[in-house]
């Protein structure tokens, strides 16, 4: 048996000596080789096998492929499309789909479809399942400060996963399968054209570190019937069949409504999720902590038994647990306001699991441990918020911009490092992001263009999304005439906003321009007459660049070092990732 090996641990194992295949639908379709492998179940038992087909795709087709999809993807990611939240880790997708149920998209389907077609037969024949048929595509990218990882998961949506290799030697890391999660990943290697194929049950992950990497993924069902209607049948079966994944699996689909072809049901959902947790299945016994904790239907809130659920999980090493669970050790959170108990303060503890998490490559164990480490002074513990941020995780940038910012617990007073981090998260739709990114445009921080409009622009963008700060400078910006037309119409306006979320500046500013615009209509005769906005304001004070952030709205609230520096239109700096560190993850 040949094996994958990282780190000198083996992972995933091939079966055999990779064998002569031969796809036929009435004539041959494809011959070549293939590769079968398997991994060990995660907290069960059984293995989750997947098998390589050598070059199925041919390298005109892998050009083609590329040419389109590349072409159609930066022109939707352009305009702010292709950012829809991923199911995995809520970030912003950045893929494009060519096929959606059953419909082909017109400038890719003279490419796409022979490949499917050519696929099709291999899937019903190894799946069994005569009927099976390529519902749903995705051309996705991870290319520098956009997206490096996909955590690793279940491919729930699909009865079958197919993912064909596009560009290889160009990007290092790529598709992983993780078995038991008690070691480490190990990378599958996709050559251009190759496709590796896998169901539902293989754990599996996407990481980047270096170049940029092009994937197409094609999801199959197991009829067209469940194409059109999005069911997913086939964990109804198992689960009846006592297969504790699908029994977890099917339950997500009842409580959601999505794939069970009825209503969302939590009750429904309730006793699979429980007869799951009862066969150790850790994803169910995580999600039952999870309602436990927040006082989901039909539960109360209930910090020991959420505890002690997260603590069972946790010991069969599933890092989602022990993520949760640490968490919840570090902060000695409240259950639900303090309504159902607390979770022990147990630093030491909760560092231990975090790291054993991280060990393993959970990108969150590595932002609440680099959180910790610099909410307590731990220079040892932000190298995990850095490599958090290095990762692409969005709330991790935030951070070490602001840390880069002010040359925090020995980082490098660094503003071009911390642009990059803002830049890149503000990418990723982060609003306290697109504030500060809005800011540094404002006053020509560090190696950011002095642009009042572009300024504007992202606290428009911020202030869309609910960030208080960018509401704020939005309201600052209107009210100066930077970067727009002058209106304390729209200054009142969003100030307002801010003002309603108890934003202290926000707050101080409406009383004033409310008791302006009070006598301006007492005054009945002239229009008040604004003075027009400097070319100061215009562009912001250059002086604000050296002006230190210690933390979230120092500025705002008057906790600047240097006394001088007045009111600007864009003052207020955002770090609105903390609120996150203690959050429990499904």
């Amino acid at each position: 048996q040949a094996s994958g090996f990282r780190m000198g641990i083996p992972w995933y194992h091939w079966t055999r000596a990779p064998e002569q295949c031969t796809i036929a639908d009435g004539h041959v379709l494809w011959e070549g080789l293939e590769h079968s492998g398997f991994v060990e179940k995660p907290h069960s038992t059984g293995k989750a096998t997947f098998t390589v087909l050598e070059a199925l795709a041919t390298e005109t087709e892998v050009s083609e492929v590329i040419r389109v999809g590349q072409a159609v993807l930066d022109d939707r990611i352009r305009i702010g499309e292709s950012r829809h939240i991923d199911s995995v880790d809520g970030w912003p997708t950045f893929e494009w789909h060519p096929l959606a149920h059953g419909n082909y998209e017109p400038s890719m389907e003279h490419v796409l479809r022979p490949i499917l077609e050519r696929l099709t037969p291999y899937v019903r024949r190894r799946y069994g399942a005569p009927e099976a048929v390529p519902c749903t595509c995705l051309f996705r990218r991870y290319v520098e400060e956009e997206r490096r990882v996909h955590p690793v998961h279940f491919d729930h949506q699909s009865f079958v996963t197919a993912v064909i290799g596009l560009n290889s030697g160009e990007f290092e890391g790529g598709l992983f399968v993780q078995g038991d999660i008690v070691r480490n990943r190990s990378f599958v290697r996709l050559g251009r054209g190759d496709v590796c194929v896998h169901q539902y049950d293989l754990h599996h992950g996407v990481e980047v570190t270096a170049g940029t990497r092009l994937s197409l993924i094609a999801w199959f069902m197991d009829t067209r019937h469940a194409c059109l209607h999005n069911t997913r049948l086939w964990y109804k079966r198992g689960a009846e069949e006592g297969d504790a994944d699908a029994m977890q699996l099917w339950a997500t689909c009842l409580e959601s409504g999505d794939g069970s072809g009825q209503p969302a049901s939590s009750s429904a959902a309730l006793p699979w999720y429980e007869r799951a947790a009862a066969e150790n299945n850790v994803a169910a016994l995580n999600n039952l902590a999870k309602k436990a904790w927040e006082g989901e239907e039909p539960f109360s809130p209930n910090a020991d038994r959420a505890i002690e659920l997260w603590s069972r999980a946790a010991d069969l090493g599933y890092t989602k647990a022990q993520t949760n669970l640490g968490g919840l050790y570090l902060s000695g959170a409240l259950c639900a306001s303090g309504r159902g108990g607390q979770a022990p303060l147990q630093p030491a503890e909760g560092v231990r699991l975090l790291k054993a998490a991280a060990a393993k490559g959970d990108i969150e164990a590595f932002f609440k441990l680099g959180c910790f480490g610099r909410s307590s002074g731990s220079s040892s513990l932000v190298i995990y918020l850095q490599q958090a941020a290095e990762m692409g995780h969005p709330h991790a940038l935030v951070l070490l911009a602001e840390m880069h910012r002010s040359g925090e617990l020995g980082l490098p007073r660094d503003l071009g490092a911390a642009l990059r981090c803002t830049r890149w998260a503000a990418h990723l739709g982060i609003p306290a992001a697109l504030s500060n990114l809005g800011r540094m445009h404002c006053t020509g921080e560090g190696q950011a263009e002095a642009d009042g409009e572009l300024a504007r622009r992202l606290f428009q963008q911020a202030a869309d999304l609910g960030d208080q700060d960018g509401q704020l400078n939005l309201a600052l910006c209107y009210l100066r005439g930077v970067g727009t037309k002058a209106s304390a119409e729209a200054a009142l306006h969003w100030c307002r906003k801010a003002a309603e979320q108890r934003h202290p500046m926000a707050e101080a500013l409406l009383k004033e321009l409310i008791e302006a615009e009070s006598h301006r209509q007492e005054q009945a005769g002239p229009r008040l007459r604004h003075r027009p906005p400097s070319e100061q304001a215009r562009r912001c004070s250059k002086d604000e660049q050296a002006a230190p952030v210690q933390g979230a709205l120092l500025l705002a609230t008057g906790a600047v070092q240097t006394g001088s520096i007045q009111p600007s239109p864009c003052i207020v700096s955002s770090e609105a990732a903390l609120h996150r560190v203690f959050e429990v993850v499904d």
